[in-house]
């Protein structure tokens, strides 16, 4: 089928780059960048679409062909509901216990280039593309 050639699999992640950037009003790199980063979960959810492309294409468009098809029905199955938890028992608090409190914001950024602008115009910095607010480096990245 034409969807398992590569280069219109390259240009789905165009289109929904596209998308993205159209309907958000985000930065083409942060859509493309969100869109290269997610590739096959993406391709992976246009493969397993059971609509034709002219079903899929007059769910959105009145003008597409009409494929007869009555997109108000849909049947979602879910999982069985899970058992309630079981919470740990901890124990009891005493006076002189020590208190700690610990925020993080764990991430993976594969794009992340030390060095870089840390404090940049853009929503996406520290990569090696983040534009600078000036001829030079404000705020480096980690390295």
């Amino acid at each position: 089928s034409i969807y398992e050639q590569n280069r219109t699999r390259d240009s789905l992640i165009d289109v929904a780059a596209f998308i993205c950037q159209y309907f958000t009003r985000r930065e083409s790199l942060i859509c493309y960048s969100l869109a290269k980063q997610f590739r096959e979960e993406l391709l992976y959810v246009v493969e397993k679409l059971i609509l034709q492309p002219d079903a899929l294409c007059s769910m959105f468009l009145n003008d597409c062909s009409n494929s007869g098809m009555d997109t108000s029905i849909w049947n979602i199955t879910l999982p069985p509901k899970w058992p309630d938890p079981k919470y740990p028992t901890y124990p009891a608090m005493r006076e002189n216990n020590l208190r700690v409190l610990h925020i993080t914001d764990l991430h993976l950024d594969p794009e992340y280039a030390p060095g870089s602008e840390a404090n940049c115009s853009s929503e996406l910095c520290c990569h090696a593309q983040s534009e600078s607010n000036g001829n030079f480096c404000i705020n480096s990245a980690a390295k």
